[in-house]
């Protein structure tokens, strides 16, 4: 009788164990479906990342390019690196001829960034000096360094006439007692007399 009941607890075991594996077997057989959330494009910005379309798996945490969860990718592949600032060439505002402002403007459609970089003291170089009755120029070069990159504009400024300057005046005295005096220009070049 024990060798029966030994027989029956071996069956009884096998029993278990065959329907406990076709159980996990139908179990690991059971294909996944994923349920996909959608997450819309975003452009990135001057300053803040953005990303590409992509769906999301909340129950087996895997992400994928298209909506039937055919292409896997990772979360980090549809990250969108931030453009950063796309400057012009420079708008120039002068302070008469004591200093200048570069203000550079990003280009990107939304964008209203801008940099301001100044010449406190723009370089200056005379273009034709003036004379006692004609006025002179001066060019006044500003430089700035934005970027990496060198900038520079320039402002012709007039140098106003100088006026003659007279020595002491040259006497002449007439027969009749009067005295005529001529005054005469002291600047090279300039023969005015008065």
């Amino acid at each position: 009788m024990r060798k029966l009941k030994r027989k029956h607890l071996v069956l009884f075991l096998l029993v278990v164990t065959a329907i406990a594996c076709a159980g996990i077997l139908a179990t690991c057989q059971k294909k996944h479906v994923h349920s996909l959330s959608p997450t819309a494009a975003v452009e990135a910005t001057c300053t803040k990342d953005g990303n590409s379309a992509f769906w999301h798996c909340a129950e087996c945490d895997k992400y994928f390019s298209d909506e039937a969860g055919k292409n896997e990718i990772t979360l980090e592949s549809t990250r969108l690196p931030a453009l950063g600032h796309a400057y012009g060439e420079p708008e120039w505002t002068w302070n008469e001829t004591s200093s200048a402002q570069a203000v550079f403007s990003c280009t990107r459609s939304g964008c209203e960034h801008r940099q301001t970089e100044t010449d406190e003291a723009p370089a200056s170089k005379e273009i034709s000096p003036a004379g006692c009755e004609k006025e002179g120029a001066m060019l006044y070069t500003a430089t700035v360094t934005f970027n990496g990159k060198q900038y520079t504009s320039e402002k012709e400024a007039a140098i106003p006439a100088l006026g003659h300057a007279y020595a002491e005046p040259e006497w002449t005295w007439n027969e009749a007692s009067s005295a005529q005096a001529v005054f005469s220009c002291t600047r090279s070049g300039c023969e005015h007399r008065q």
